[in-house]
C-alpha cells in the first residue's frame, strides 16, 4: 500500500542540513520529495527530485516555472507526475483541487497557516489559527477546509482557553456543517460533528459520526485520536489503544498525538512504555505542555520526586488555560508541595464577581492532594445540563481522578451524564 507522510511529520525538517537519505531514514520512508522554491516577484522557480532512500538515487526530477495564480495546478502536476513513477498509471485525475479545496494560492497558504497554529494547542495559538482560516473564507467562501480548520479550532478552544462550552460548540457546529454542505464528501468532518455529539453527552451519535469519519478519511490521524478519546470516556481503553496506535502511525510527529499516545499507556502505569514515547515529543517540541506535565507524571509514578519537582518548577505557566493549571495543581499535590498547590487554586478560583471558576479544573487539584470530599464538591458543580461540559465526561479516563473512581458520588454524577 501507498503511505504518504502528514505534512506535520516532514515540515519539522524544513530548513534542514540533513540529506534526503536520513531524512528519509528517520521518517521510516522508501522515498523523500525535495526541492527549491524560489519567488521572484509573481514568478515561482521550482526545482524537484524524488530520491530512493535506499539505494540514494533519483527516481524523477524536474524544473517549473510559473506564476502564483499556477500554485495548485502545478501542485497537482507534481502529485500526478510523482504518483506515476512511484505507481504508473495513478498520475491522472488526482483532484487535489476537489470540492473541499481551493483554486487561490492565498487562500490555501493562508490554510496552512492556521492548520500549523492549530496543531501548537495552545488559547493563544487557537485565536491565531481563527484568524487565519478566517482569512483564507474572506478570499474563497466556498473553501470547505477553512469552514473545517474554524470547527477544529473551536473545538478545541473548550479545552485550551476559558470560553463557555456551549458557545463554541454552537459556532463549531455551524461550520463543521457548513464544510459538508460545501463538499458532503469530506470525511474529516465527521469527526469534528463526533466531538460535537460528544459534547452535547448523545454518545450513540459520537461513535457514528467518528466510525463515519474513519470509513470516509481513513488517512486522517485526527478521526483516530478523537475516537480514542471518545472511547477512554467509555470506559473502553482496551479497545482504544489500537485505535491511538493507528493514528501515531498515520501521523508519527504530531505532538499531541504522540502524548495521547502516550497517556494510552499512563492509564495502566506503564512508565517506561510512556516515557519512550514522551522522549520522542520533547524532542520535536521541548516546551509542549503535555509532554512535559506527562513527563512530570512518569517521574512520580516511578518514585523520582526531585526530579519530577524540577521538571514542574521548569514549566512556563504563563498564559496556561485553567485545564493546564489543574495538572499543574495536581502534580503539585501530589509531590507534596502545598504552598504552591494554594497559589494555583489561588489563579484558578480568582475573583468570582468577575468569572467563574473551572469546577473540573478544581477538582483535579484537590484530587492531587487526596480529599476526595472537595474534589466531588466541585465536580458536581460542573454538571450542568444547560451547558454541558465535555471536560466533566472526560474525567473518566483522566488517571488524575482515580481518587473518585469508585466513590459513588461519582459513579451516580456520571450516570447523570449517560456513560455509567
Amino acid at each position: 500500500n501507498l503511505r504518504v507522510i502528514p505534512r506535520s511529520a516532514s515540515f519539522r525538517f524544513k530548513g534542514s542540513t540533513k540529506d534526503p537519505k536520513s531524512v528519509g531514514e528517520e521518517l521510516g520512508v522508501d522515498a523523500v520529495l525535495s526541492g527549491r522554491v524560489v519567488q521572484r516577484g509573481d514568478r515561482l522557480d521550482m526545482t524537484l527530485e524524488l530520491i530512493d532512500v535506499k539505494e540514494y538515487s533519483q527516481l524523477w526530477g524536474e524544473s517549473y516555472k510559473r506564476t502564483m495564480n499556477d500554485l495548485m495546478s502545478v501542485q497537482e502536476e507534481i502529485v500526478g507526475e510523482v504518483s506515476n513513477k512511484i505507481r504508473p498509471g495513478t498520475g491522472a485525475g488526482t483532484g487535489i483541487a476537489g470540492k473541499s479545496e481551493t483554486t487561490n494560492p492565498a487562500a490555501y497558504r493562508l490554510y496552512l497557516q492556521g492548520k500549523f497554529y492549530w496543531n501548537k494547542r495552545t488559547a493563544a495559538d487557537l485565536e491565531r489559527a481563527l484568524g487565519y482560516y478566517n482569512q483564507a473564507i474572506a478570499l474563497d467562501t466556498g473553501f470547505a477546509r477553512a469552514h473545517l480548520g474554524l470547527a477544529e479550532t473551536y473545538l478545541l478552544q473548550g479545552q485550551y482557553s476559558d470560553k463557555r462550552s456551549s458557545d463554541i460548540t454552537s459556532l463549531a457546529e455551524t461550520e463543521a456543517l457548513k464544510s459538508l454542505e460545501l463538499d458532503n464528501n469530506l470525511g474529516e468532518a465527521h469527526a469534528a460533528l463526533g466531538m460535537i455529539r460528544e459534547g452535547a453527552w448523545d454518545w450513540a451519535g459520537a461513535e457514528r459520526e467518528f466510525k463515519l469519519a474513519i470509513e470516509k478519511a481513513p488517512g486522517y490521524a485526527t478521526s483516530y485520536h478523537w475516537y480514542w478519546i471518545y472511547l477512554q470516556i467509555m470506559g473502553r481503553a482496551d479497545e482504544g489503544v489500537n485505535i491511538i496506535k493507528r493514528g501515531a502511525e498515520l501521523d508519527p510527529y504530531s505532538p499531541i498525538i504522540l502524548i495521547n499516545y502516550a497517556e494510552a499507556f499512563l492509564r495502566v502505569d506503564d512508565f517506561a512504555g510512556a516515557d519512550k514515547i514522551l522522549m520522542k515529543v520533547l524532542d520535536i517540541d521541548p516546551q509542549f505542555f503535555f509532554a512535559n506535565i506527562w513527563h512530570v507524571a512518569v517521574l512520580q509514578g516511578t518514585g523520582k520526586t526531585a526530579e519530577a519537582l524540577e521538571v514542574l518548577n521548569k514549566m512556563k505557566l504563563e498564559g496556561l488555560s485553567s485545564n493546564g493549571l489543574g495538572f499543574v495543581g495536581y502534580y503539585y499535590g501530589m509531590l507534596g508541595e502545598r504552598a504552591k498547590v494554594d497559589s494555583v487554586l489561588a489563579v484558578l478560583l480568582g475573583d468570582p464577581k468577575k468569572q467563574q471558576p473551572d469546577p473540573v479544573s478544581v477538582a483535579m487539584v484537590y484530587a492531587g492532594l487526596g480529599d476526595a470530599d472537595r474534589t466531588m464538591l466541585w465536580l458536581q458543580k460542573a454538571y450542568d445540563p444547560d451547558d454541558k461540559s465535555r471536560t466533566l465526561a472526560n474525567t473518566r479516563g483522566f488517571r488524575e481522578f482515580r481518587l473518585v473512581y469508585n466513590d459513588p458520588r461519582y459513579v451516580a454524577l456520571m450516570k447523570k451524564v449517560g456513560i455509567m
